[in-house]
């Protein structure tokens, strides 16, 4: 575990370090950490509104929470805070969404009935349509975690190893150190059959990746 921790914080520190960089002589590090959120913020926005797969939500939240924890230890101002920002719209926007359905269900009504959410306005008069069984069935498609044959978790496995090939080169990159994230290793871990099935799997990921701005 403490390996791990440690892991984080060097990954976090390069990622501070490249926006730094990009950023210029006169950037602070906590310029760096917001810069950091925003890019990582942009990055799984694109992601969550090319597929539109609510992991990417879930990630996002995980991702930001974890670079202020880290962030929080150069940056005293970060202590006191859950986030070095705050959350992206695109995802409160999902959290809300999600919210008015779980109320729903919470009130044994289908959230998928015609009119039900309707202004997000829940519809509780007249006679429940479900019962509390069926309500907590439901809750992994009032998360959008599936959909008429569709699966989220199965569709961000597939998404998961060719964003990490990319997300380790680029802050690699931005930090100016050498890449350690091998085109070999990628494919070997895909179970492709060579490196240009890897990099076509690469490749489509991609189109959902913000570049870097400054």
């Amino acid at each position: 575990m403490a390996a791990q921790i440690d892991r984080y914080g060097e990954l976090i520190k390069i990622i501070l370090d490249g926006h730094q960089k990009m950023l210029g002589p006169e950037a602070s590090r906590l310029d760096a950490a917001r810069a950091a959120h925003d890019r990582t913020a942009e990055n799984y926005g694109k992601s969550y509104a090319k597929s539109q797969n609510p992991i990417w939500a879930w990630r996002c939240i995980t991702a930001l929470r974890t670079l202020c924890v880290y962030a929080s230890r150069e940056c005293p101002e970060l202590r006191a805070q859950t986030f070095v920002r705050e959350l992206p719209d695109w995802c409160l926007a999902y959290l809300v969404e999600s919210a008015y359905r779980i109320e729903c269900l919470s009130g044994l009504r289908d959230f998928e009935k015609p009119g039900a959410m309707d202004g997000h306005r829940m519809q509780f008069q007249g006679p429940v349509d479900l019962e509390p069984e069926h309500a907590a069935a439901m809750v992994p498609r009032a998360l959008g975690f599936v959909r008429d044959g569709w699966n989220a978790f199965s569709r961000y496995a597939a998404d998961f190893l060719p964003r990490l090939y990319l997300d380790v080169r680029e802050v690699e990159k931005l930090a100016g150190r050498k890449p350690s994230f091998k085109l070999r290793e990628l494919t070997e871990m895909l179970g492709v059959s060579d490196a240009r099935a890897a990099l076509r799997r690469v490749a489509k990921v991609k189109k959902g990746v913000a570049k870097p701005t400054k």
